[in-house]
């Protein structure tokens, strides 16, 4: 992995400048639905997404989904008012078939920020591009727990268009009933790759508003409007104790060139520099696991 030189500009306190420096290019893809570099280059997909009814919808591939997400008119939609920024969610319809999504807007950078929690925050982005950057990178990686998305324009603004998860059970109702999963749903495994995800993206924006189990106890992460922050030191580390073996060999192996060309559109270089040192930071973490415990105690198989 090649390593990226510190930036040596210095950012002026001007909001125009930080928008100037940071913002990612939403380029002429918005009007040309088949220009987007394909985030998955995948054949086939195991999930399988439901209509409001609960039925399975016609999607074999990613590819199909991201296809319908991107040329399906919006028939109706509807303002849901969950989490901070809220998104609407949307009916769509294409050659019969209806499905869900949720819409995203927020486009929110400001050089330094007091959130309502009492946060402070310097160089602070909300921006629904970053959804987009997080389905893509965990496609890359094999993590397949970001629900497709793509970019699209509805009335005039332009956003992110995220397939649903229908009959999902957020997880701050899982922890309230306390369900009885089945084995193969191995909540563990499944949590600790969020941890893995969030550090590399860094992430400090979970909760039990954002994690979604489906129908087939699949955990599902979404909303990361506030990742991808420019720290290069990668967060709660101590908490990363296992990792998925396959994506363990993806995160050391994908080249930096495959990950800068598939959200280029979606992050700026520095936001780009900033993940690729937390990449390596990961890996390092896990290699010292491994050699102090042993691959059995640390890699698990999916």
């Amino acid at each position: 992995m090649k390593r990226f030189h510190r930036q040596s500009a210095l950012l002026s306190g001007m909001a125009l400048l930080f928008n100037l420096l940071i913002q990612p290019t939403w380029s002429a893809q918005l009007s040309h639905a088949g220009s987007a570099p394909d985030p998955a280059q995948v054949s086939g997909s195991a999930d399988i997404w439901l209509d409001s009814n609960g039925e399975p919808l016609p999607f074999q591939t990613d590819e199909a989904v991201l296809e319908f997400l991107q040329q399906a008119r919006i028939v109706s939609s509807t303002s849901v008012g969950v989490g901070v920024n809220g998104i609407r969610k949307v009916l769509l319809e294409k050659d019969g078939v209806r499905a869900h999504a949720a819409f995203r807007d927020v486009r929110v950078r400001k050089h330094r920020v007091r959130l309502q929690d009492g946060r402070f925050y310097m160089n602070f982005t909300d921006d629904c591009i970053f959804e987009l950057a997080a389905y893509r990178l965990s496609r890359i990686l094999g993590i397949d727990a970001v629900p497709p998305t793509v970019k699209r324009t509805f009335r005039r603004s332009k956003g992110t268009l995220q397939i649903w998860v229908e009959n999902a059970m957020m997880q701050s109702e899982y922890t309230r009933k306390k369900p009885e999963t089945p084995p193969t749903a191995r909540p563990t495994h499944q949590f600790q790759t969020i941890y893995l995800f969030d550090s590399l993206i860094a992430n400090d924006d979970r909760n039990a508003g954002n994690l979604l189990w489906d129908s087939s106890w699949k955990l599902w992460m979404i909303d990361h409007t506030r990742a991808f922050r420019w720290e290069k030191d990668a967060r709660s580390l101590d908490r990363l104790r296992m990792c998925d073996r396959a994506v363990f060999q993806r995160l050391k192996e994908v080249g930096d060139e495959r990950i800068e060309s598939e959200l280029k559109d979606a992050l700026s270089p520095r936001e780009l520099s900033a993940l690729l040192a937390r990449r390596m930071q990961i890996v390092q973490h896990l290699e010292r696991m491994i050699s102090e415990k042993g691959e059995e105690i640390v890699l698990f198989e999916r």
